[in-house]
């Protein structure tokens, strides 16, 4: 979800090659951070959505691109 998420918000014509490269047996397939216990134990909870976060790291990579990727 967050690959597309991605890939819709950074360059929705890019091709998604998932599952090109087969999976390895010891392959983890679902892991999720559960914060619960974080948020009870410090008071601390996100006050940003996944959407606007996603939005925002792209950005700000992109007014930070000297060029690192032709290295």
């Amino acid at each position: 979800t967050i690959v597309e998420m991605l890939q819709k918000k950074n360059n929705p014509k890019l091709e998604r090659r998932i599952g090109e490269i087969p999976y390895r047996p010891e392959q983890v397939m679902h892991l999720e951070a559960d914060i619960n216990r974080m948020k009870l134990d410090t008071q601390w909870k996100p006050d940003t959505e996944l959407e606007q976060g996603l939005r925002e790291t792209i950005e700000w990579f992109r007014s930070h691109d000297e060029g690192s990727h032709d290295h």
